[in-house]
Order: structure tokens, then sequence, then C-alpha cells
């Protein structure tokens, strides 16, 4: 059994970190020199914080019209083109009405703090597929935008915790929809409303680092959608949407029967069977393979994008309100230092990460004896199976990824853990 959850935890870190995938927060560092990036007025500051986020991209459109090699303002769009696409997804989510159940607390992209919708959408698979479809698009376009920036004076000031988006789609930004909660949240921490309050006016000074830090996110989300969207998961749907939209559509009419009895015993007992359901259902037959070969080299580009990204923030040398700090800076919103161990930790990562995607590694086997029995992930995004979890629980539904060689060591990992003081998933989410 140690082995099976040493086996899971890699297949999870190098697929990118699929089940600590968040979508609300950036990134920050620096430039390497020793002058520091006059911090200019900027444009999109007010939007983001009045919610105006489709008024701030038109400004910023005309303003490269007149100026289209502009890294600042390039800048600037790409980080205004990030929180449409978040916010996008969640105007989707609210028309549809997203459930409150304990499945949809575990589904990437999914998860987003919309309000409640007092008269949500009837949706079915092939919407939330184009909903994922939409999203990677618009990251793509995140992407097009951020590639084109070449100068490394940029830099972009934000009070992040007063970014608002307007997840219900009214016109209107409200209170329930400013990210400040859901951001400290992200960072590890409470929803302490004094904590909050303390942190609203500090400003986070976003520059080239975070550049690449939003490439390689953007790149990691759109790994996840194509994973999503690579696979067959009607059978599973037709068993759990009535617990993941309010109107979820499904050839079982009394599941939609029992909306009505929500709270009382028996429908504690009935998502409990519908739980079991989905899990006996997370069967997936190959829909679109050549996805998976798509999702491979995002994963691959995450890794890129981060190790340009590590390699700016540590030729900083100011320390001017980063989001990733080096061991030498420090992060207004983070109460634990980030230390050499770490950084030099995170390296080791990449590397194994990378040689884990490429199959130059194995993940280690959970059946048998033989330490040097392992699995092919490289097999599995460009050779796919259909996936049958409890088999894949089993041994058997991985074997056709199951070879002989090098295997990533238990103890690396250990190691990555110990040196992220127990908490090695929730700094990747954060480091990228």
């Amino acid at each position: 059994m140690k082995s099976l959850r040493h086996s899971l935890i890699f297949a999870i870190s190098t697929a990118g970190f699929c089940l600590a995938v968040a979508l609300v927060g950036l990134c920050s560092s620096a430039k390497a020199q020793q002058t520091e990036v006059v911090v200019a007025e900027t444009i999109i500051a007010p939007y983001l914080t009045t919610g105006k986020l489709a008024d701030g991209e038109a400004k910023l459109r005309a303003a490269l019209l007149k100026s289209p090699e502009d890294d600042q303002l390039l800048m600037e769009l790409g980080f205004v083109q990030f929180f449409q696409s978040v916010e996008k997804m969640g105007q989707t989510l609210y028309r549809f009405g997203p459930g409150r159940s304990f499945a949809m607390g575990q589904i990437p992209f999914l998860r987003l703090p919309v309000p409640d919708n007092p008269d949500p959408e009837p949706v079915s698979l092939d919407d939330v597929r184009e909903m994922i479809q939409d999203f990677i698009n618009d990251l793509e376009e995140v992407d097009k935008t951020l590639a084109k920036i070449d100068s490394d004076d940029v830099k972009l000031p934000l009070r992040v915790m007063q970014i608002k988006l307007d997840f219900d789609g009214d016109g209107v930004a409200g209170a329930n929809e400013n990210l400040g909660p859901a951001l400290m949240q992200y960072l590890g921490g409470r929803r302490d409303p004094e904590r909050v309050k303390d942190l609203m006016d500090k400003s986070i000074h976003f520059d080239r680092a975070d550049v690449d830090w939003l490439r390689g996110y953007s790149c990691l989300l759109r790994s996840l959608g194509e994973i999503f969207l690579a696979y067959d998961q009607t059978e599973f749907w037709e068993v759990v949407s009535h617990r993941m939209f309010e109107k979820g559509e499904t050839k079982f009419d009394f599941l939609t029967e029992e909306a009505d009895v929500d709270g009382d015993d028996r429908d504690f007992y009935m998502e409990i069977a519908d739980i079991i359901a989905a899990i006996h259902n997370i069967r997936f037959p190959v829909k679109e393979p050549e996805r998976l070969k798509v999702a491979h080299q995002h994963l691959l580009n995450t890794i890129g994008h981060s190790r340009q990204m590590w390699k700016r923030i540590n030729a900083e040398t100011d320390d001017d309100q980063e989001w990733i700090p080096s061991p030498n800076q420090s992060n207004p919103f983070a109460a634990v230092r980030i230390t050499r161990n770490m950084t030099d930790s995170w390296e080791k990562f990449l590397v194994e990460g990378e040689q884990i995607l490429n199959g130059e590694l194995l993940i280690p086997f959970w059946r048998g004896t033989n330490k040097k029995r392992g699995i092919d992930l490289h097999r599995v995004f460009h050779e796919p199976e259909d996936f049958d979890l409890v088999l894949w629980i089993h041994g058997s539904g991985a074997v056709p990824f199951v070879k002989m060689g090098k295997c990533s060591e238990p103890e690396t990992w250990a190691e990555f853990q110990r040196v992220f003081r127990g908490n090695f998933f929730g700094f990747a989410v954060w480091f990228n």
C-alpha cells in the first residue's frame, strides 16, 4: 500500500498537479539587473478592481493600435485576458448552476467560487466539454499575447485582494465576487476575515518573471483540459450529473426527482450511493487520442517556463513586493519564507518530473516485488488505452504501460516532502 501511495503521488505530480490546481492567482518576481524598473501608472489596474475587464481590454487594445510592440501594454493585456478566461468560465458555471455536493469539490475546473443561481439552465456533457474547450482557446490567446514580450523592463503593480470578477454576468462585480478570500485559501491559509482585511490594500508588483509563470500556468491548465477532452465520460456523467449541476441532464430521470429532498437523511445515503456509482463508472474510453499528445507537450512546456521563471527570480537583486520570492526576498501575503533548500529541491523536481514525462524514469509499479517494474508515463500519453480507475488501482489496468527499467525513487519524493515541510503539493501549486 505504501508503494501504491508513492506511485500515485508520482503520477499526479508529473501530470501537472491535477488535484491541486487552482484557478485564481498569478505570480511575481523580477528582472536580472541591478537597477529597479520604475513602476508607471498602469491602464488595467482600475478595471480589475471594479470588475470591468472587458472595458479594460478595449482600452488596452486601443493603446496597442498606436504602440503594437509596447511590452508593458502586452503584459497588461495578457493578464487581463487570463482573468477574463477565468471570469468567462465562472459565468458559464453560474448559468449551469454548479451543485454543492462532495463530488463537485473534487473536480478540477468546476471549483470556482461562483454565486448560487436561482434559475440555472439544463446542462449536458457536451455543454461541459464545450466550456472546457472555450477555456483552452482563451488560454491560448493569453499565451500568444505574453509570448510577444521581449523586454525585461515591465512591471505591473496590482492590489490582488481587490480584483473582482463578474461571475454571475450581471454587469456588476459585487462584494461576493472579490478574489480576496479565495486567494487566501489558494495561498494555503484560512478565510480569516481579519487577515483578508489587513491585506486588502497591499500590492504585488508583477514583472518579467511573472510572464514566464503565467505562460507556464496556462500550459498546465490547458494540459488538464486536453486530458479531460481526450476521454469519453458519458457513463460517469449519467450517474453523477445531478450532483454536479442543479439541472444536469441524465437518462435516469429518477435521480433528478430527488432534488427536493436535499439535506435529509435519505439524501445523505443516496449521495453515498451516487459516489459509489461514480467511482464504478470512472471507465473512460479514449475519444480523441491526439489530445493526449498535446497535453503531454503542454506539461513539458510548463516545466520549461518554470525553469526560465526561476532563472529570473534567482537573478533578482531587490525585494519589491514579490509574489514568488527568492530566498533573499519576501512575499507580503505568504507566512512561510522560501529557503535555498526549497529552490534547490524544486529544480531537482523539475528534472525528475521531466524525466518521468519523457519515460526516462518510470513510476514504480505497486504490484509484485520487482523494484525495476514501472509505468512509462510517456506511453500513457502517446499510446493511450481506455482508462479504468478501479483496474488501475488493481494494477491490471496499467499493464499496457508497464515495463522494466529505472524507477523514480520513493526516497526522492520523501525528501521533497521533508524540505517543503510536508506540503510539497501546496508549494507546487504556488511555484508552478
